[in-house]
Parts: C-alpha cells; structure tokens; sequence
C-alpha cells in the first residue's frame, strides 16, 4: 500500500497506470489525497479511493469525489462493518437505486458529527484486524471470527 504522495509520484513517473487508488485514512488526510488526485489528474488518470474502514472514512472519501475532477468510482465496505458502526456518527450515505451513486453529506466540514458516547462504548482494539486471505474475509468478521472458532473447537 502507498502511503505517501511520493510513492504516487513515482507510480505515475513510471507510467502503465490509470486509476490510482489514495487511501486516504494511510495518506494522512484530505489534503495528501488531493496532492495524489492532482498528480493522476496532470497524468490523465482517475482516482478511485481506496476505503475499508468505518463511516469517517466513508466521509473523507466522499468529499474527495466531490471535490477532484478525475474521481472515478468509490469503494464502499459500511454496510460489513460491526452493526453498531454507524451509530458513532450523525451521518451516512444512501446509495440511489438507480444510479449506484452514494449520496454526499452538506452539513460542514466532513458532513458528519461524532457520537462520542457511541465512541466510548467501542474503544480501539489494537488485537483487532482483518486478514484478507481467509474465506468470507468480504464480512469483516476478523478476530472475532477467529475468536469464536477457537472457542467452539
């Protein structure tokens, strides 16, 4: 994974690549991912943020569309996350049925408010992760999954 704008200098210097993926959350934010977005933009490629984290990210990421001219599509993992996910935040998109598009918040900055005491209920799990090459990784299950095999063996 890219982590910094440079290695997406290097990636368009190099050419043979279109659609560069930002990972906002690992780029440090809006503004990095907007250097990248620029950096396709002048190479005549699209964006397609990288995102499988929570609904801050999904807001992050949404601004972005909104904001680059090359942005192409979004990737969209909410609807896998813990069920209580979205009540750490005020906000979250809707997808419109016959377009596929997510719908982008107009409330100020990222369009979304914090629910702190939902925050304080589900403090960070550093124990917590996601490995991408089991079966089913596509639900988001991670350790828990791992956890509760454990227990029932």
């Amino acid at each position: 994974m890219y982590d910094t704008v440079g290695q997406f200098y290097a990636l368009a210097a190099g050419g043979g690549v279109n659609i560069f993926q930002p990972e906002p959350m690992s780029l440090g934010g809006i503004a990095p991912s907007m250097q990248v977005a620029n950096l396709a933009l002048a190479h005549g490629s699209h964006i397609a943020p990288h995102q499988s984290g929570g609904p801050v990210a999904t807001a992050v990421c949404l601004q972005l569309a909104a904001a680059v001219p090359n942005f192409l599509i979004q990737e969209h993992f909410d609807a896998f996350n813990d069920p209580w996910t979205p009540d750490l935040v005020t906000w979250h998109p809707t997808v419109n049925p016959d377009n596929g598009h997510l719908s982008l918040p107009d409330a100020p900055g990222l369009g979304i408010d914090l629910n702190i005491d939902a925050i304080k209920h589900h403090p960070y799990d550093p124990d917590a992760y996601l490995n991408v090459h089991a079966e089913g990784w596509e639900k988001r299950l991670g350790r828990r999954e791992e956890m509760a095999n454990k227990q029932t063996s």
